[in-house]
């Protein structure tokens, strides 16, 4: 999914395996459905959900500089979490933790904020429900825990890092993303441009009236953070070849075991590029049976493309 963040359009989605449309019988019974969208499909989220438990944290007031020391997994109640690093990342600060995608950090982090301010957030970026795109096309309904079943340790500790019963599309992704570029302002994704008269006269359509999720302070320390991501830290291999990035890794886990592997959702989103963004982007290599490299490199190619595509414009005129 890529979309420009000041006016939530959508300016590209794609979905593979895809396929012809002179041949879309055959495609009904195919085991990989090509004729399923899944820009517009729900999926485990992962580390990419750090992002909102980023905003949580700070909007209650926690500093950037809020220390944990990883020892690679961390007890909640009668639950043991492990990091992805097993021998642990030893003393982190917030970007820090964020930019390693430390796990215990972030449990630990949304303990100290609380599962009420961690709900109310996903709840401000959209993650209770469906988004509608157009008249008849629209998202599948975000899955997030009930408010009540935070009351939770653990279940406070499973969302922190985008696990649990969440569940959400790359659109919502996406928008998650466009807030922290809008300085907190969440701005409903649209596929429409606008409504042409038969002289084709273009009369385009007015963005959605902006929400408040959170602070301006907050959204730019968020995107100090991911641009380290980038720089940094998990999320090197989606750096531009020109103008840098923002963004964030994610390997959800599903639960599901194909040949003995365990099957994950591999993820990266982003915005492009780090001064003045102009996309943010959602990229998800769907059903994995690794970490979260299979995204990332795939936004670097989006961005590069898109700079192409700029410069070629540029010179055209």
């Amino acid at each position: 999914v890529v979309r420009e963040p000041a006016t939530g359009r959508i300016l590209a989605m794609a979905s593979l395996p895809d396929f012809q449309p002179d041949t879309v019988a055959d495609c009904l019974e195919a085991e990989d459905a090509p004729l399923l969208n899944r820009a517009l499909c729900n999926y485990n989220c992962g580390s990419v959900f750090k992002i909102a438990s980023l905003a949580a944290a700070l909007e209650q007031g926690l500093s950037p500089d809020t220390s944990y020391n990883c020892t690679g997994q961390v007890v909640i109640g009668n639950n043991t979490f492990h990091c992805h690093n097993r021998l642990g990342h030893g003393t982190l600060n917030m970007t820090e933790g964020f930019s390693a995608s430390c796990n215990p950090y972030f449990i630990q982090l949304m303990q100290a904020a609380g599962g009420r301010a961690l709900y109310r957030m996903s709840t401000l970026l959209g993650f209770d429900r469906s988004l509608v795109l157009a008249n008849g096309i629209q998202t599948a309904r975000a899955v997030l825990p009930a408010e009540e079943e935070l009351l939770s340790p653990a279940a406070v500790a499973n969302l922190s890092f985008g696990q649990g019963s969440l569940l959400a599309s790359p659109v919502h992704i996406a928008q998650m993303v466009a807030a922290v570029v809008n300085d907190g302002q969440v701005i409903r994704p649209t596929v429409l441009l606008g409504y042409a008269d038969k002289e084709g006269n273009l009369t385009e359509e007015e963005p959605a009236a902006p929400q408040t999720a959170f602070s301006a302070q907050t959204a730019a320390t968020i995107r100090g953070m991911m641009a380290k991501v980038v720089e940094e830290g998990t999320g090197q291999s989606a750096l531009p070849a020109y103008g840098g990035a923002g963004g964030k890794t994610g390997t959800a886990e599903t639960g599901w075991v194909q040949s003995d592997k365990a099957v994950v959702q591999s993820w990266f989103a982003g915005y492009y590029p780090e001064e003045e963004p102009r996309y943010v982007m959602a990229v998800i290599a769907e059903d994995t049976n690794n970490t979260g490299s299979k995204a990332a490199p795939v936004f670097k190619q989006i961005c590069d493309k898109i700079y192409e595509l700029e410069q070629s414009r540029a010179n055209a005129s």
